[in-house]
């Protein structure tokens, strides 16, 4: 059995056990028979070595010679039924390469199309500049105070001494509670300098996102950048996030904290305390380059080094951690700051978005119906009670309106899925028999 390209390929024949001696080269592959149950064991194939790249450049070519040898040795009538699929499935395929293309294209376009509008905001909220009079042309929307059931927490009699919104991506990372989790007492004084976080698209499905700072006493730097790296061959999976090196000033430092231990001395046995910097826990943290286990380290952790594997584990999880507080920012806090801003998204509608409401929680107007049904059944149940049931039994009145029994319906078709990344859903179409 093998799994290519997404598709489950199971090798069927007659495989005759070999001696354990027996070289790779004196192995004869077994004739495929259509039909059989035999399915070769690992202990009767030995594993041939291949390299990654090997395996990669191999699947797609593969997977096409398998389906040929095995459908060679169909009945000639049955063979062109799975010769005309594989005419189509190779004509999607052509198209799945030109759609994404195309998407590829778009994105692009889009991306350059953003930039401007993001430049845009990022001016008004530093205050470099005062709203013009296109960016006002709905205020008298906004003349005339609404009812609100609850006002944000805004000091703005110290808005109006400043330019812009003092403390625009502070308060809006806060209310994020993905983001806020991350952000530590000492991290706050240093946010307070934080204008403006901008996203901006590379290569595939990597990205970058850039933090800009006002000058401060905390370190050097103006940018701070995360760029994350997917992989080339599967671009759903973050392969490394790479960060700025951030250069702290003397004492500066928010991702280190001095504990006093106590220690031994060699005279007398006396104890002695002594000041030790060691990390702690903080945002900036984020801007730390970590890098996910290459393919052989992955290898070794079915190893016997228990220290190794840990520390493989550890690696991949940091950089899933990464990985899931970039998407953060990238796809929630950058678009919808604004609302993060004043507290408008709050944790129940993000879980409402994210997960499914139970049949608890689901409104039910059929409840009645419902109850009469079950009634009928429990008595015609009571009726049948110790009774056999007959070959020509009737079915059950409470019986739902298109509900079949299993051996009354077929599969037909199952659609293709909705993008990924998105809410995704897929048909199945049932045919009656």
């Amino acid at each position: 059995q093998r799994r290519v390209h997404g598709i489950t390929i199971i090798m069927e024949g007659n495989v005759k056990e070999q001696p354990e001696n027996k070289k790779m080269e004196d192995l004869q592959p077994s004739t495929l028979v259509p039909g059989t149950n035999a399915i070769p064991t690992p202990t009767q194939i030995p594993p041939v070595e291949e390299s990654k790249e090997e395996s990669e450049e191999s699947d797609e070519e593969e997977a096409g010679e398998i389906y040929k040898k095995i459908v060679s040795n169909f009945p000639e009538e049955v063979k062109e039924r799975f010769v005309a699929i594989k005419h189509w499935v190779d004509k999607r395929e052509q198209l799945e390469i030109e759609k994404e293309e195309e998407i590829l294209a778009i994105e692009k376009k889009y991306a350059e199309l953003y930039k401007p509008i993001n430049k845009h905001k990022e001016e008004i909220i530093s205050g470099a500049r005062a709203p013009s009079a296109e960016e006002l042309s709905t205020l008298s929307e906004y003349k005339k105070p609404l009812p609100v059931e609850e006002k944000p927490d805004i000091n703005f009699e110290e808005m109006k001494k400043k330019q812009g919104i003092p403390g625009y991506w502070l308060k809006a990372m806060q209310n994020d509670n993905d983001i806020a989790e991350n952000i530590m007492p000492q991290d706050i004084p240093i946010l307070n300098f934080l204008t403006s976080i901008r996203h901006e698209e590379l290569e595939g499905n990597s990205y970058r996102l850039i933090f800009s700072f006002a000058p401060n006493d905390y370190f050097k730097n103006h940018e701070l950048i995360k760029t994350i790296h997917m992989d080339s061959e599967n671009e759903e999976e973050c392969k490394a996030a790479e960060g700025t090196t951030i250069e702290w000033n003397e004492g500066k430092n928010a991702t280190v904290k001095k504990i006093k231990k106590k220690q031994k001395t060699k005279k007398a046995r006396a104890v002695r305390e002594v000041e030790k910097m060691v990390d702690t826990e903080s945002f900036f943290n984020f801007f730390k380059t970590n890098k996910a286990p290459e393919e052989e380290e992955k290898a070794m952790e079915n190893s016997s080094d228990e220290e190794e594997d840990e520390e493989n584990n550890l690696k991949a999880e940091i950089v899933k951690q990464d990985f899931s507080l970039a998407e953060e920012f990238a796809n929630e806090l950058i678009p919808q700051s604004q609302y993060y801003y004043l507290n408008l998204i709050s944790d129940e509608q993000s879980d409402s978005e994210e997960e499914p409401s139970s049949d608890e929680d689901m409104p039910n107007d059929s409840e009645g119906e419902d109850s009469e049904l079950k009634e009928e059944q429990d008595q015609e149940n009571k009726e049948q009670e110790g009774k056999g049931k007959s070959k020509g039994e009737k079915k059950k009145k409470g019986k739902r309106k298109g509900e079949h029994k299993d051996e009354d319906l077929s599969l037909i078709h199952i659609s293709e899925p909705t993008r990924p990344r998105l809410i995704t859903y897929a048909v199945f179409c049932l045919k009656k028999k």
